[in-house]
């Protein structure tokens, strides 16, 4: 009964140690920092300036996000890294589209 503990569906459980919990943790902040901005990020700005620069400081928390995951990558299987990183990719890449819009 002792060998079976921690297994679930032919795998073992994979339990992260401090350092890989310190690194979740540390961009789940960033997750949250852009969650708590994103009904912001739908309303338009009467002015275009400050729309530019809401979206440029949305932008900036997005690429902080980037570089966040590309220095804790060796604690991520290939899957999980790809997937985080195109979450801000694709959030860095909405603001770059916004900023754009009200360039224009």
């Amino acid at each position: 009964m002792l060998a079976m503990q921690g297994v679930a569906q032919g795998r073992l459980k994979r339990i992260p140690d401090r350092r890989q919990q310190h690194v979740y943790a540390e961009l789940w902040q960033d997750v949250a920092a852009i969650c708590d901005t994103r009904h912001t990020s739908q309303i338009p700005f009467s002015d275009r300036e400050e729309g530019k620069r809401f979206h440029s400081s949305q932008m900036n928390l997005g690429l902080v996000g980037i570089q966040n995951v590309d220095r804790f990558s060796p604690y991520f299987s290939d899957e999980h890294y790809e997937a985080i990183r195109s979450y801000f990719n694709n959030f860095c890449n909405y603001h770059q589209h916004r900023i754009e819009k009200y360039s224009n």
